[in-house]
């Protein structure tokens, strides 16, 4: 059997939620009785491409020919974006109630970021982490 075709262009990663997320919701169909089984089982998928996820940081010298060659103005954010590891979509949303430059060290509460609203603009949500419940992270 093909795998599943690709006429709406989604990539095959897209595919593989948008099936996961079907299959989600025609198991419970099963379970509460309305169909007898589920019609996303055994569907072949398009093979999603892995890439390496390996960790790639810049050297020393890189991040410093980097910020030399960087407009004033971004070479404070830049800094913050790498002392730190926040995610651009997360310093992007703080407020200035976010931050405690009186507590030793320094903190910024990192609860929010952009998301995607599915009809191609952009809203304020909770990070990912905010998103998973606690026990899943243990």
């Amino acid at each position: 059997m093909p795998a599943l075709a690709n006429a709406a262009g989604a990539a095959p990663k897209s595919i593989h939620n948008m099936h996961g997320l079907l299959s989600s919701a025609m198991t419970t169909a099963v379970r509460l009785g309305y169909i007898d089984r589920n019609p996303c089982q055994r569907i072949p998928l398009p093979a999603v491409e892995r890439i390496d996820d390996a960790a790639l940081f810049l050297t020393h010298a890189e991040y410093k020919l980097l910020l030399d060659n960087m407009d004033q103005p971004f070479r404070a954010f830049t800094q913050f974006l790498v002392m730190t590891g926040i995610r651009f979509g997360e310093a992007s949303t703080l407020t200035v109630a976010d931050i405690n430059l009186l507590s030793n060290p320094p903190t910024a509460r990192i609860n929010k970021a952009w998301k995607r609203d599915g009809q191609s603009s952009y809203d304020i949500g909770p990070t990912p982490s905010d998103l998973t419940p606690p026990w899943s992270r243990w």
